[in-house]
This record gives structure tokens, sequence and C-alpha cells, in this order.
């Protein structure tokens, strides 16, 4: 698990609404409608959290892979994960409040090495 975070014009980076903890890795995506899963306390929910503090923790397939549809290597970033941040929260891939998140993937995207 590693932290991350994303901001929008309501919230900053890393405020408790913007930030949490996501498991990277390779994993397939789950049943719930974007892959992903949160860890609302006592339980792994299947919903799209806007901005809830109540989430700690988040699971899914790709999570913190660069490139669309997952990408086609194994590169995992910071940015990449904390763009997945902003766009699991309720927004759009490409939109106002995660534009700056995606704008620092580009050079992940295209130069971070691939993990294995």
């Amino acid at each position: 698990f590693v932290e991350v975070t994303h901001d929008d014009w309501d919230y900053d980076r890393w405020d408790d609404r913007t930030t949490y903890y996501a498991y990277l890795s390779m994993h397939a995506d789950g049943p719930c409608s974007d892959g992903t899963y949160f860890w609302t306390g006592s339980s792994w929910s299947c919903y799209e959290p806007d901005h809830d503090p109540n989430v700690e923790y988040a699971y899914g397939g790709c999570f913190g892979r660069c490139g669309a549809g997952c990408g086609s290597g194994t590169q995992f970033t910071w940015d990449c994960a904390d763009h997945d941040s902003c766009v699991r929260f309720g927004h759009s891939l490409a939109s106002f409040w995660c534009d700056d998140e995606f704008t620092f993937t580009i050079d992940d995207a295209l130069s971070a090495p691939n993990c294995f």
C-alpha cells in the first residue's frame, strides 16, 4: 500500500477527503464497476466515493499503472497512482479536477522503467 492523493477545486492535496492508501498490483479487477474496492473502516465496498473521509484503503486492477487501459507494461509510479486516485473518486479521466495529476503522468508513462 502507498499513500495517494489529489486536489480539486474544493479540497487540497493531503486533505483527508482526497488521501488514502492504495494497493498497487497486477491483480485483476474485482466485480465493482471500475474494478476498485474501498475500505471504509470495517469492510471492502464497491462504490464511487465522492471525497468520503471514511475511505482509508483502495484496491483495484491497474491502480498506479501508467498508460491508457492499464498500460502495456509494468510501470507503477506515484504520479500515475495519484491520477488514479482522482479518477476513482468520481472525476472523469481528463477533467479540470484531474488535469494537473494527468499532466504529471506523461513523463512517467514515457520514461519510467518497468517494475519487472
